[in-house]
């Protein structure tokens, strides 16, 4: 195939409750089909898949819903306006395909999507960058309630993110870049783990208001335990710990010092001793 034009495709992402995707539940209910006891479908061997090629595929104003019913309250936003291009896609054994798309999330925010894999092989073979701007935080309150029992009243993020996939490895690189961020309430009777979010933007903040971080992460996705909400959360969790916990290393190395942890001193007197009086000069 030379060229497949998509008009106003429109797709639906959900999460339920127990944060099973819907897709998952579309592909599991043609293997529920046949009971238990009833012969296994053998499954068709990669070579008898026909080779397919496709020079190009162009999107044009769609759409890409998702929901996440397993918040309370629920979460949900739009990629929408979404245009752009899949060149050279192929059924054929190595062959890799390149994504180019932009649109708009929800009102004001927009999203830019490049990359290649292979759609053979996608845990295989991937490399893509996503990058979102301008997403109004408070429209993320459902997961800063639930992970972090603090409501966001304000403030914008932009995420650039960085994926590859190496026989089922993953590799990623999160950069998160928070500007105004105004934090609301603490969540009352809050049963999860209690960050000190006020004292973390305080130190992380620079002075027009911006937190810029960078979250590395890995795993296997045949790791039973793996969870990519759960890896980014805990990247996230360990660098605002590391900074409430030793804010005078945080901020030396934000000023490009090694920082220090302690400034030891006698209660009662007015001077410090040379060496601790060295580090209050740094």
């Amino acid at each position: 195939m030379q060229d497949i034009q998509l008009e106003a495709l429109s797709a639906r992402l959900i999460l339920d409750a127990k944060r099973q995707l819907n897709w998952q539940r579309i592909f599991a209910a043609k293997s529920a089909a046949n009971p238990p006891s009833a012969t296994p479908v053998t499954p068709a061997k990669a070579g008898a898949i026909p080779p397919v090629d496709i020079r190009s595929i162009h999107l044009n104003r769609s759409k890409v819903q998702f929901a996440d019913q397993s918040m309370n309250p629920n979460f949900a936003t739009q990629m929408h306006h979404l245009r752009g291009s899949i060149q050279g896609l192929s059924t054929r054994p190595g062959r890799t395909g390149t994504i180019t798309l932009d649109g708009d999330v929800d009102q004001y925010g927009d999203v830019r999507v490049r990359g290649a894999l292979a759609p053979m092989a996608v845990t295989d073979n991937t490399d893509v960058t996503l990058s979102f701007r301008n997403i109004p935080l408070n429209n993320l309150n459902p997961y800063a309630t639930t992970f972090a029992g603090w409501r966001i009243n304000d403030g914008r993020l932009t995420v650039d993110l960085h994926y590859l996939l190496d026989h089922r490895q993953m590799k990623g690189q999160n950069r998160v870049v928070i500007n105004t961020i105004q934090l609301g309430d603490e969540v009352p009777d809050y049963k999860g783990t209690h960050l000190p979010l006020r004292l973390a933007v305080a130190l992380l903040e620079d002075s027009d208001g911006k937190i810029d971080l960078d979250l590395p992460v890995s795993g296997s996705l045949d790791d039973p335990q793996f969870s990519y909400g759960q890896i980014v959360w805990k990247a996230l969790v360990n660098v605002v710990t590391k900074v409430v916990t030793a804010p005078f290393r945080a901020l030396g190395a934000l000023l490009g010092g090694d920082g220090f942890d302690n400034v030891f001193f006698i209660p009662g007197e007015a001077n410090v001793a040379p060496p601790e009086r060295e580090k209050l000069e740094k």
